[in-house]
């Protein structure tokens, strides 16, 4: 038998027959462990998340992740007590200006000289102020407009936690997808260590193609090593979008999302109707338009009616009386002034968050598109297909090897290039489905969640 590796060629050497078993028994072992290793490998991808996890360990779905984010997740709960403050602000708005009662005694003595009794005072007065305008009741409107921006900021906050947490999980599902991955080659190359020491051993290698190998097994245990720490750090990531501390497994495979095409204005005029932002931008209009009648109103001066009774010389008296400024230097001119700036201002507002709404869907879907060509080339059916081709390369270097057409080095770096390939493959697939979580955070549409 004559054995050619690359870089050394081993001189032919008799053999005996034992010596030919054994070596075509190693051959047909590493062969088999090969092709076993290389199915693993064409569907490993799919394969559920494995790992020891512990009692403490969340195993869930993008659902799941969905529904806790909106719930536990800090911002999103800081934002919601936003919603509180401003319904106080309006019980503060509906509340009427208090009473007023006053107290007078007068003519009192002090302790020298004659003193008549009867001279002594006594009153009482009670102020009711009146306002005019319907003062009350243009502060409350302004103050459930202000309400309604609330409400429409917090969904804006649970927007963007939403989106964050969808493309956490989508990297924490390629840091597991690629760690598999990562631990299937270093199986690999364990296992043609171990089975090629024999064949060095006999001669039948060259020192220069194990050492090739053993090298080939450090560098999977250095990447095998980083996909670790990668996905500890994904892990951290999501748990602290989700408010949690324990460890997070996905239950749920790296598969792309599926969705709808839709054209650029059909997107944007979504996102126009649904996007909190600008929603909240509307409703900011809304207020400078409720706050400029109530600075109108706060230019008509509010009435004081009085009722009075004094105790004047044991003679009782009443009295009413009526308390009116006059507007003769403050009318209110400078509020009435800002809230006309703040008009134009909320207007503008709008106009460039509609502009900049157009801006974030059309880059969004341009990148979701380009991400969708790239993720076909990988997944095409075809003959054009970049997996198709890369397994069909390593399929081709084992049968030359078992046909001995073909060196074991060979063989190794068509495995590593497979490898390669469906590892950029899970990128590529994560990069799709943050795409469409981008795409669906310019357009401001959220999944629902009880």
């Amino acid at each position: 038998d004559c054995i050619r590796t690359r870089g050394a060629r081993t001189p032919t050497r008799k053999v005996s027959v034992n010596s030919r078993g054994v070596a075509r028994g190693v051959a047909r072992v590493l062969r088999r462990t090969i092709i076993a290793v290389c199915v693993c490998a064409a569907t490993t991808l799919s394969l559920p998340a494995q790992g020891v996890t512990t009692d403490d360990t969340l195993r869930l779905t993008l659902h799941d992740v969905e529904a806790r984010v909106l719930r536990d997740n800090p911002l999103v709960r800081i934002s919601q007590l936003d919603a509180s403050l401003a319904r106080a602000d309006i019980v503060t708005a509906r509340l009427r200006p208090n009473p007023q009662l006053n107290v007078n005694a007068d003519i009192l003595p002090t302790g020298g000289g004659r003193y008549d009794p009867n001279s002594k005072q006594y009153g009482l007065q009670l102020q009711l102020p009146v306002e005019r305008g319907n003062k009350r009741g243009l502060r409350t409107a302004v103050a459930e407009r202000v309400a309604d921006v609330t409400e429409a900021r917090i969904r804006d906050v649970a927007r963007e936690q939403l989106v964050a947490a969808r493309i956490a999980w989508s990297e924490l599902q390629a840091a597991h997808a690629s760690l598999r991955i990562g631990e299937l080659t270093y199986s690999t190359f364990d296992r043609l260590v171990e089975l090629t020491r024999s064949r060095f051993e006999a001669r039948q290698i060259s020192e220069v193609e194990y050492s090739r190998i053993i090298v080939e097994r450090g560098r999977a245990s250095v990447e095998r090593d980083a996909r670790r720490l990668n996905v500890r750090q994904a892990e951290t990531a999501i748990a602290t979008l989700l408010g949690v501390a324990g460890p997070i497994v996905p239950r749920d495979s790296l598969v792309p999302l599926t969705r709808n095409r839709l054209t650029l204005d059909s997107l944007v005029t979504l996102a126009l109707l649904h996007r909190p932002d600008v929603d909240a931008a509307r409703r900011g209009a809304a207020v400078a338009a409720a706050d400029q009648r109530l600075q109108e109103a706060i230019a008509h001066p509010d009435l004081s009616l009085s009722l009075d009774y004094t105790m004047q010389q044991t003679i009782p008296m009443y009295g009413v009386s009526v308390s009116v400024p006059i507007p003769q230097f403050n009318r209110n001119q400078g509020e009435r002034q800002k809230v006309l700036v703040r008009q134009s201002q909320a207007r503008l507002q709008y106009d460039a968050i509609a502009l900049q709404v157009r801006g974030d869907v059309k880059r969004a879907l341009d990148a979701f598109e380009s991400n969708r060509g790239t993720l076909a080339r990988f997944m095409d059916s075809g003959s054009d297909g970049i997996l198709r081709r890369a397994l069909a390369a390593k399929s081709s270097a084992e049968f030359a090897y078992r046909n001995g057409a073909t060196s074991l080095l060979e063989l190794l770096d068509a495995e590593r290039t497979y490898n390669d390939i469906y590892r950029a493959y899970v990128d590529v697939v994560a990069q799709f489905n943050k795409n469409s979580a981008l795409l669906d955070e310019a357009v401001g549409v959220l999944p629902e969640h009880d």
